[in-house]
């Protein structure tokens, strides 16, 4: 397993911080935003979805890691 390197942690909470207004969660009111931190340094983000087409949301993380997958990725 690769160590990160310092700061990553707070890079990673700016990150996911930038991408928290694009989050659409009109019913609970709570945007989320995540970060994934791929193996090469390259990030991939994800944002809470809500909607009223069907029960679940789609949480940050969810989100971030099927847009990883769709990326062909699956090093995070």
């Amino acid at each position: 397993m690769l160590t990160p390197p310092a700061g990553t942690p707070a890079r990673l909470r700016a990150l996911a911080q930038e991408w928290v207004e694009r989050a659409h969660s009109p019913f609970s009111r709570r945007p989320v935003a995540a970060a994934l931190l791929l193996s090469d340094g390259a990030w991939i983000p994800g944002v809470r979805v809500e909607s009223a087409s069907y029960s679940l949301e789609i949480s940050a993380v969810l989100n971030a890691l099927s847009a990883m997958v769709a990326a062909g990725r699956r090093d995070a």
